[in-house]
């Protein structure tokens, strides 16, 4: 007699599931975190923890708020108040064993715990979109200041029409005979 393929896959998928799962959260790019109910670190993925510059193990049972800068920290203490309830997300900075601030997106959802209520926290590091931001603004200022600089003008022509440029100088008109 042939078993359920339904079944069997369903079985299969909840015995192997945790470890898929745990698979899962130890090699996505981002970091992950479980907090409980009073913010206490429940489970860190490796890279959570290399945004902190630490070990997962020096994360682990600590409040994450003691990583979120003082000047910060109010917001984070609303953000996880509204976590509790609904997903939410903030960008902030993260402290840790690095010499300066990361800037991280955090995105939270609620978490039911086995004995209460908790969060789960997807962690990305902003600092690199930022600084690519930056660099793209700063290219974009020198694009406009050389344009505004330019006294000739630019001249879009068909390549199989030959023309000749009659003349071209600051503000006057531009004139194009067919070659």
């Amino acid at each position: 007699m042939e078993g359920n393929p339904i079944s069997d896959r369903e079985t299969a998928l909840s015995k192997g599931g945790s470890h898929l799962f745990r698979r899962l959260l130890e090699t996505i790019s981002e970091g992950a975190v479980a907090l409980n109910h009073e913010g206490r670190v429940l489970y860190c993925n490796r890279q959570a923890a290399t945004l902190l510059g630490l070990l997962p193990a020096q994360v682990l049972d600590s409040y994450f708020a003691a990583f979120v800068p003082a000047e910060e920290r109010p917001l984070f203490i609303q953000f996880l108040a509204q976590s509790v309830r609904e997903p939410s997300w903030l960008e902030l900075h993260l402290n840790g064993g690095l010499d300066h601030p990361t800037l991280v997106q955090l995105s939270s959802s609620p978490l039911e715990l086995e004995d209460s209520s908790g969060i789960g926290l997807v962690i990305s590091d902003l600092s690199e979109r930022r600084s690519n931001e930056e660099a793209l603004r700063e290219a974009l200022k020198r694009y406009q200041v050389a344009t505004e600089s330019i006294r000739d003008a630019f001249i879009l022509v068909e390549a199989e029409t030959p023309h000749h440029l009659v003349e071209s100088r600051g503000g006057e008109d531009l004139r194009l005979h067919p070659g």
